[in-house]
């Protein structure tokens, strides 16, 4: 369960961003629309932990994240909240299993070779579980950022402008992948973009303005 009640936040503590309240449960698809500059990614940010909100408060699975320490917020969102950002960020020197390695062990999680196995598998990236992750397409780099945002089968799996840059095949590939990976982890999956052509996809639907 994910709720949000009287959300705000400012840069300058002059100009306020304010957002809707909303309550999703697991197993749920959102998708949160708006013109580039009016907070979709600043919400995203206050949703995944990484920013904290000045007024009103997030709670996930019961958990106030405004009550968590910074060392709790940490453990608390590798274990619970999946992101995948708009450009991946891996460390390049190590292979694609390694950095999903990391991933579990930065969450407090242990080492679960068979389940990074099975899921790169998945995403049709088995062949390039030794790969160094400077050397993947972007196709490809996206589809393992999409793998270390749910290696931990987070309860919530947030992605920010997934396919702005994407022509419709791709898209449409892309969101499908997102998608199948949400359901088998039944996580809330929340996809923040102002990209019109999702907005037939999703039936739940949040416009900030």
């Amino acid at each position: 369960m994910l709720e949000t009640k009287d959300l705000a936040y400012s840069y300058d503590k002059t100009n306020w961003i304010t957002f809707p309240d909303m309550s999703c449960s697991a197993g749920d698809s959102y998708l949160i629309l708006g013109q580039s500059g009016t907070g979709k990614t600043t919400f995203l940010h206050l949703l995944s932990g990484l920013l904290k909100p000045m007024k009103g408060d997030i709670t996930i699975g019961g958990k106030s994240l405004s009550k968590l320490t910074g060392g709790q917020l940490d453990k608390f969102r590798g274990q619970s909240i999946g992101v995948v950002f708009q450009s991946a960020h891996f460390i390049s020197s190590l292979k694609v299993m390694d950095n999903l390695r990391l991933a579990q062990k930065l969450s407090g999680h242990p080492v679960d070779d068979g389940r990074i196995k099975s899921l790169l598998q998945t995403l049709n990236l088995g062949h390039k579980e030794s790969a160094l992750t400077k050397d993947l397409s972007v196709g490809e780099k996206q589809r393992v950022a999409i793998a270390r945002a749910v290696i931990n089968k987070p309860a919530i799996l947030l992605a920010d402008e997934p396919t702005s840059a994407l022509d419709d095949k791709n898209c449409d590939e892309v969101l499908d992948l997102l998608e199948q990976t949400a359901k088998d982890a039944n996580s809330i999956l929340m996809i923040v973009t102002h990209d019109n052509r999702l907005k037939t996809r999703f039936k739940n639907q949040i416009v900030i303005s």
